[in-house]
């Protein structure tokens, strides 16, 4: 049965006056929820909101009517806001749902993920927001932050790349970006990225020296030399210098760095300290070469010179060092140390023809360092080169004056035979002040040596008036008089000593040889018979005394000498021999001494047997 339609427009009207009602009872949700949001009051706020979530689950379309009213972030800001974090998730999530080309919904969604500590979900939101809102940087950044925290690398990079398009001065994003194309051994891509970050900051180092370590890996000799010569432009060749040698120095290629500065530096100050401190790293010899390939180029600088002298002394090749020393001494001939260093050099590398030459020329600079004189002086006479040795020697004593100049010199005269230079130079010695003494004593051996008896007796005379009680300088002149034939002044000089110390015997005993050695056998047997006569029995005196006195046929005399050599054992057979030559001579022995000279001759040969019988003969007729 149809119903009345009095009935119906009457159940219209209780239903509407129903809904009034209610509405009248219970006020807009989302009204009293932004109230509540207004005042403060977080808690109710949240329960308002928890309501309207709840609505949206029972009546989907509910979620347009939120959506136009603007109630979305009201809704997700109240959840929240009281810590209900994944009702706001879900809240957010509505939104999405409801609007997801709003970037707004993906956004909120995003920051309520971070609350919840969702990174990767944070991360998936943002990208949905930035999809939809392209030029958005900070955007872009947060998201940069995100990937790079989570290690999503190719997120990460096209966050880079799309900061670099959205910022000014896309720097940091640039090099962040070339920093992970390293990282993916992709240099292509590094290279792009560093070429546009030196586009918008040229003055970067750490792009430039990342650009160069680039070319190094590469081997690409060209694109390096291209960039460090543009780091050059933009840093000034000295910074750009240094710049391309760290990254070499780093990579550990020092000789091309070495290089680098050798044939780049030329000019600046840093130059020799740095090819010093790269040589360290190389052979010696390997570096002493390349600087010497330098210089041969036009290269010629005093630092290129001191530089590959230390090497090639390091080297131990002097030879090739003391050519950059003479170099740097030819520009600076007043600098007394180089100078010095090239004749060690010189010596280290045995030519000393070139260090006497530099010695020389030295000396002909400064002819009052005397200093340089001896040492020429050494080298002279070291090489054998006596005569330039004594020329040099002899100017600087006339230089100096010097007593020991002089008395070196007459040493060396002397050693070198040249007895006559020898004594003027002592004589000049003595005039100069040297010590009177050992100058006399040098002076006597030299004129002796010389022949010259005269000069040698005149320092004698010098010396004994020194040390007038000194036997041996009296003895000495003696000898010179008798050598010089001069018997009474040997006599009497002796005779004057022996007065002053009359037991010396040894004084006596010279005496007595100086006189044998010059032929005066007078004053010799007169030597003798006193050492005798104060000494008895001394052997010396009596077989000097029996040959003085065989060689002027006194037969007693030699005779009654050999008795007591005889008497003493010395010299039994001959002492017998000539006895019984003297007794068959004419000479007769005395009784007592027949036994003694019968029992000396039982050991001689057959002529003294005749003798024995005569003997034995004449003295049974005495008996």
């Amino acid at each position: 049965m149809r119903p009345r339609p009095r009935a119906v427009f009457g159940a219209l009207a209780f239903s509407a006056a129903v809904l009034l009602a209610i509405v009248a009872l219970h006020p807009d949700p989302l009204r009293r929820l932004e109230q509540e949001l207004a005042s403060g009051r977080l808690l109710p706020a949240a329960s308002r909101a928890q309501q309207l979530l709840a609505s949206l689950e029972d009546d989907p379309a509910a979620a347009n009517v939120l959506l136009r009213r603007g109630g979305f972030p009201k809704l997700v800001r109240a959840l929240a806001d009281a810590g209900r974090y994944e009702e706001a998730i879900e809240a957010a999530r509505r939104w999405c749902d409801a609007a997801p080309e709003q970037p707004e919904a993906w956004i909120a969604l995003a920051a309520r993920e971070r609350d919840a500590l969702r990174p990767a979900e944070q991360l998936r939101a943002l990208e949905r927001a930035a999809a939809l809102r392209d030029e958005d940087a900070a955007l872009q950044r947060q998201i940069a932050a995100l990937a790079r925290r989570l290690q999503r690398r190719a997120t990460l990079e096209r966050a880079l790349e799309r900061l670099a398009e959205l910022e000014p001065e896309p720097t940091g994003a640039l090099w962040e970006l070339a920093l992970l194309a390293l990282g993916r051994d992709a240099p292509d891509r590094a290279e792009h990225a560093l070429a546009r970050l030196l586009a918008f900051e040229p003055t970067h180092r750490a792009a430039w020296r990342v650009r160069l370590e680039l070319a190094l890996a590469r081997g690409d000799d060209d694109a390096f030399t291209r960039w460090r010569e543009q780091a050059q432009a933009v840093f000034g060749r000295r910074d750009g210098l240094e710049f391309a040698s760290a990254v070499l120095v780093s990579a550990g290629r020092y000789e091309r760095a070495f290089t680098l500065w050798l044939e780049h530096g030329a000019g600046l100050s840093e130059r020799a300290e740095r090819l010093a401190s790269l040589a360290a790293a190389l052979p010696a010899r390997e570096a002493a070469e390349r600087i010497e390939a330098a210089i041969g180029k036009g290269a010629d600088e005093p630092a290129l010179h001191r530089l590959a002298l230390a090497l090639w002394r390091e080297a131990g090749a002097y030879g090739r060092a003391a050519r950059h020393a003479r170099a740097l001494l030819a520009q600076r001939p007043d600098d007394d140390a180089l100078a010095e260093t090239l004749v060690q050099l010189e010596l280290a590398a045995g030519d000393e023809a070139a260090a006497i030459e530099t010695l020389r020329q030295r000396l002909a600079r400064e002819p009052a360092r005397l200093d340089l004189a001896d040492r020429l002086v050494a080298l002279l006479w070291d090489a054998g080169r006596v005569e330039q040795a004594l020329a040099v020697a002899r100017s600087a004593a006339e230089r100096a004056d010097d007593p020991e100049r002089w008395r070196a010199l007459a040493e060396r005269a002397r050693a070198a035979g040249r007895d006559e230079e020898a004594i003027a130079a002592y004589e000049r010695a003595l005039r100069a002040g040297a010590p009177a003494e050992p100058v006399l004593a040098a002076l006597e051996e030299t004129a002796l040596a010389a022949g010259r008896l005269e000069v040698a007796d005149a320092a004698l005379a010098r010396l004994a008036a020194l040390r007038p009680d000194d036997p041996a300088i009296a003895a000495r002149r003696a000898e010179l008089a008798l050598w010089r034939e001069r018997p009474a002044q040997a006599a009497a000089l002796l005779e004057r000593a022996l007065a002053r110390r009359p037991g010396d015997r040894g004084l006596v005993r010279r005496l007595a040889r100086a006189a044998l050695a010059a032929g005066n056998t007078v004053l010799a047997r007169t030597a003798y018979e006193r050492l005798l006569r104060e000494r008895p029995g001394d052997p010396e005196a009596l077989r000097s005394l029996a040959e003085l006195a065989a060689w002027r046929s006194d037969l007693a005399a030699e005779a009654r000498y050999r008795l007591a050599l005889l008497a003493r054992g010395l010299d039994p057979v001959r002492n017998a021999v000539r006895l019984l030559v003297l007794w068959r001579a004419g000479w007769t022995p005395p009784p007592a001494q027949l036994a003694a000279l019968e029992r000396a001759a039982r050991g001689v040969a057959l002529p003294a047997a005749a003798h024995l019988a005569a003997a034995r003969a004449w003295r049974e007729a005495h008996e």
